[in-house]
């Protein structure tokens, strides 16, 4: 039997220095996994690119980046339940205008909808937990490739 050393599974970057000049896009980043993903790579030196559906809770992950001393983000308040192609493109072409490239998509944002037997499923809550979780990320996704092929970049779901 092979035994695995848990030190070898952790790899601590220093601060500032991993992420440096790195411009990476992470929705759901208000909250959970995006909010921590955002300030660690941002303390790595990444500009973030938050998106979440909360402006107030997006602010309070902007300052602490801020007062963290990592790079100035970027807020984009956006509900995936109610945006449609246009608004990604234009998240596009506003990150081609200020940044010329996208090293980075980290897809964080979802909804778990309900917790009940399939059969008493609600047809309308299922469709809004398709579009947040598969659809948005994919639109988003399709139209940041160009941005992400410039910088070489990747794509997290």
């Amino acid at each position: 039997m092979t035994t695995i050393d848990p030190d070898t599974l952790t790899h601590f970057a220093p601060d500032g220095a991993a992420l440096s000049d790195k411009v990476i896009l992470i929705t759901g980043a208000s909250d959970g996994i995006g909010k921590a993903l955002a300030i660690r790579a941002a303390a790595l030196g990444a500009t973030i690119i938050l998106l979440g559906r909360s402006e107030k809770k997006l602010s309070a992950v902007y300052d602490a980046i801020v007062e963290s001393g990592g790079p100035t983000p970027v807020m984009l308040p956006l509900d995936f339940l109610k945006a449609d192609g246009g608004v990604y493109l234009s998240i596009a072409e506003q990150i081609k205008a200020d940044f010329g490239r996208l090293d980075g998509l980290v897809h964080c944002a979802g909804i778990l909808g309900e917790m009940t037997d399939i059969e008493e499923y609600d047809g309308t809550i299922w469709q809004q937990v398709l579009h947040v979780n598969t659809t948005a990320p994919f639109a988003l996704t399709k139209v940041c490739i160009p941005l992400l092929k410039t910088a070489k970049g990747a794509v997290v779901f």
